[in-house]
């Protein structure tokens, strides 16, 4: 159906049946039924308005005009227009094509234009960021690597990449790969290679786009026979693992300076290169371990560690100094474990450092005054010792639980429950404990909590002398034997065992016994042992008669000279 309008004519209102389908008139044209170019107007009128999207009231009204005009050329009334009867079939097809054009041109504007995004094209180059055989001399067939700024053809590559002999310009005969998504190249060589000098020629290498590398890339190197059987050279310079004092941290006027490094270093190289600003020292090296000992105490403030061109033992230097701050700190008042001083009533007793055999070199015998740290690197000085000297292992020399031990030979004049104490510095909770075995055969003298060794632990929940808050102390201090669940004194696991007013005893027969203690954690130190029958005696509350001693092979004392109670 068609709805009537209103255009402007030659100054007139006009009312038309403006909105008829010129298409389907078009179709009847062409000799198709009313019927059948109805319904093909139906079609393309459908498919128009949704071809014309925006520009929809534009192509209406342009819709409008070609569908009265055709109404009109195809009107009964056209057939008597003198004009129009004149017309030629070539006029028809002329009017058809121009329709069909405004057609085609009002489908193809129907849609709003999309951007077309710009597309910038790569126009460089690759270039070559590193080389694997830049910097010595590589082992002979060793892949020569090429890492590239971009993606390389592979094809690029097999053809441009060239390795030859410096010397008589042979050419090493390899295969070509892509690695990395095509940022690396691989020259593998497939023939062996002999030692002497090479040149590696790179040109005309393509990326992906196709641009291509003009200049010419060439870097000799040499490569060397390596023999297999024999370790490899050392070519790594030392470093510093560890330092106390660390960086900004502080220390005692009179306290001793550790440098650990990751392996053996020269000694000369070291006592010239560690050194402390402003303050005269000693430097004493032990395999990875060097200790800056200064002469006199150094002034409160700040100072620096300076350790500088230092060598392994094969020569090899350090890459670069390291400089680290500390602060001196003015010493801090000693604090004495309370004592009575009094004399105990007899027990059998001896010097940590009087020992009848020994296995290793861990446990040594030390004397005052001493300057060490503990396992946090912090600094301390052991200023006395019964005897004047002490056993242990300080932090920064042997490592742990290596098996050294020493053995003790002592003798009881009396059978039954003995109460043994040693004479102690433990500083933390990785300062603070040996291995021992009591009657033990030196062949099971081991590092081990097993049925025959057992764990002495000193500061440790089962072994607080000065009560529950196991306050650690750089000071002398008497522990009581302790163990744990697995060995053959059964006290308990740590925390459960030693009961100070009700300790477990060991049980000995009156004569010879042996005590080993083996080493477990360095900066735990022993000074004195000391035995008693008495159950109720505290060593630090009543300080023990360290004159009743009885050391099998040590002393010559006789039963008699024991000052022995009963």
């Amino acid at each position: 159906m068609c709805r009537d309008t209103t255009r402007m004519r030659r100054g007139r209102l006009t009312s038309l049946c403006s909105t008829c389908h010129w298409d389907r008139y078009l179709c009847m044209w062409s000799g198709g039924t009313v019927k059948q170019c109805t319904e093909v107007s139906a079609s393309i009128i459908s498919s128009r308005n949704k071809q014309l999207g925006s520009y929809g009231v534009l192509g209406e009204m342009l819709m409008n005009i070609l569908g009265e005009w055709c109404s009109n050329l195809v009107s009964p009334n056209f057939l008597y227009e003198p004009m129009l009867i004149r017309e030629s079939n070539a006029m028809k097809q002329l009017i058809i094509f121009l329709l069909i054009g405004i057609w085609l041109c009002l489908l193809g504007c129907g849609e709003e234009e999309t951007p077309v995004p710009t597309i910038v094209k790569d126009i460089t180059p690759p270039t070559i960021i590193a080389v694997n055989v830049q910097g010595g001399p590589i082992p002979v067939n060793t892949p020569i690597v090429l890492v590239f700024s971009e993606r390389v053809n592979l094809t690029s590559a097999q053809r441009g990449i060239l390795v030859r002999s410096s010397i008589d310009a042979e050419t090493i005969k390899g295969v070509i790969t892509l690695d990395k998504g095509g940022l690396e190249v691989k020259f593998t060589p497939v023939e062996k290679m002999t030692s002497g000098a090479y040149v590696l020629t790179v040109l005309g290498i393509e990326d992906s786009e196709g641009n291509v590398l003009m200049t010419p890339f060439s870097i000799f190197f040499s490569a060397v026979e390596v023999d297999t059987t024999k370790p490899p050279a050392d070519v790594m310079p030392p470093g510093v693992v560890s330092s106390t004092p660390s960086e900004g941290q502080s220390v005692k006027s009179t306290g001793s300076l550790v440098v650990r490094f990751d392996e053996e270093v020269d000694v000369t190289s070291a006592q010239a290169g560690i050194v402390v600003s402003g303050v005269e020292g000693t430097v004493e090296v032990s395999g990875v371990v060097a200790i800056f000992k200064p002469q006199k105490p150094m002034a409160v403030g700040k100072h620096t560690l300076a350790i500088v061109g230092i060598r392994d033992l094969a020569g090899n230097v350090m890459a670069s100094s390291l400089l680290i701050p500390f602060e001196v700190i003015a010493p801090l008042p000693e604090i004495t474990p309370p004592s009575t001083g009094r004399p105990s009533k007899g027990g059998v007793s001896w010097e940590a450092e009087n020992f009848a055999a020994r296995k290793g070199n861990s446990i040594q015998v030390l004397k005052p005054p001493l300057d060490t740290a503990d396992s946090d690197g912090k600094a301390y000085r052991i200023t006395e010792a019964s005897g004047g000297a002490f056993i242990g292992n300080p932090n920064g020399g042997a490592a742990d639980s290596d098996g050294s031990w020493v053995k003790y030979e002592f003798n009881v004049p009396k059978g039954g429950d003995w109460y043994f104490w040693g004479r102690a510095i433990a500083t933390t909770g990785s300062d603070d404990s040996f291995f021992w075995m009591i009657d033990g055969a030196d062949a099971d003298a081991r590092a081990e909590d097993n049925d025959k060794t057992n764990i002495w632990d000193f500061n440790e929940q089962n072994n607080c002398p000065l009560g529950p808050a196991c306050a650690f102390s750089t000071n002398w201090l008497w522990f009581r034997l302790s163990a744990r669940v697995a060995g053959p004194f059964p006290v308990g696991p740590a925390g459960s065992g030693i009961d100070y007013a009700n300790p477990i005893p060991l049980t000995l027969t009156a004569g010879k016994h042996t005590l080993h203690v083996i080493n477990r954690e360095s900066g735990t130190f022993l000074d004195w042992f000391f035995a008693t029958m008495d159950k109720t005696f505290d060593a630090n509350k009543t300080a023990p008669d360290l004159r009743t001693v009885e050391m099998q092979g040590k002393l010559a004392a006789t039963w008699g000279q024991l000052k022995w109670a009963r």
